[in-house]
């Protein structure tokens, strides 16, 4: 068990748990980090990590489209930067590593209105890279991919499609 945090303790870049002996290793890419660090999980966490084993992953790595730590959502309406000087590489570094990719952001309505379009864009990143783009189900709007910590328990990945 592992994260990167800046050096000021504000934002979280990564975070990796080992899961099992299975080799594909799936990133999700969530909308900001919580309590979650080296040690403990946050409910999050522990969601993702139960669908990564139900859908045989051996290692996750989670990523945020905001790195900003922040335990409620309206944090992310705060009049600093949402994301940390490193975001960016740790970020980029994290879709190379990974086999899958699962974005779990779940409704931009909650964001700030300008925050869509980095949403557009981080989805648009990880289309382009080739590799599997899954969810775990689409919200209401059918334009973000659904948050893991509502969703029953034997929710299974599906591709991402972007016309359904």
């Amino acid at each position: 068990m592992s994260a990167i945090f800046s050096e000021c303790g504000m934002y979280r870049y990564r975070l990796d748990r080992q899961i099992g002996d299975a080799l594909k290793t799936v990133a999700f890419i969530g909308i900001n980090p919580s309590i979650a660090n080296e040690v403990d999980n946050d409910k999050t966490v522990n969601r993702m990590l139960s669908f990564a084993k139900g859908n045989g992953a051996g290692k996750v790595i989670v990523a945020n489209v905001f790195s900003l730590i922040s335990t409620d959502i309206n944090g992310l309406r705060a009049d600093i930067p949402l994301r940390g000087d490193e975001h960016d590489f740790h970020f980029r570094k994290i879709i190379g590593e990974a086999d899958i990719l699962v974005p779990c952001w779940g409704s931009r309505e909650k964001l700030r209105a300008s925050s869509g379009k980095l949403l557009d864009d981080c989805m648009n990143l990880l289309l382009s890279t080739g590799k599997p783009v899954l969810c775990l189900g689409k919200t209401k709007s059918g334009k973000d991919p659904l948050h893991p910590q509502r969703l029953p328990s034997g929710t299974k990945l599906k591709e991402w499609a972007l016309d359904e």
